[in-house]
């Protein structure tokens, strides 16, 4: 039988997130998770994808609530950039890890 932890162990190894945002994060914490990632050139879909959703499936705490936040502030954060939120664009680079357009420490 298939183990759920080892599953998302290996989908997101190399990828913890070293974070706790308590049993009920509100939308200031994730948004705070959001940023940090943002500040290193990811793109919305990367953070979500690859780090803060998987970080939500693996723990028991969380669920579709903290999913729908992430999916707002994402929303929000990435509303006025030409950086993908939910699709890869064609100016993403899957091996940067973000678009090929990004300034590093822009958010404009």
């Amino acid at each position: 039988m298939i183990e759920p932890d080892r599953i998302v162990t290996g989908l997101s190894q190399g990828r913890v997130v070293d974070t706790d945002l308590g049993v009920e994060p509100t939308r200031e914490d994730v948004r705070e998770e959001v940023l940090r990632f943002k500040r290193r050139g990811l793109c919305g879909r990367r953070i979500a994808e690859q780090y803060l959703v998987p970080y939500f499936i693996a723990n028991s705490d969380y669920g579709d609530r903290e999913i729908e936040l992430l999916d707002d502030v994402l929303a929000e954060e990435y509303r006025n950039l030409n950086l993908c939120v939910d699709e890869r664009s064609s100016e993403c680079s899957r091996f940067r890890g973000g678009c090929k357009e990004y300034r590093s420490g822009s958010t404009e």
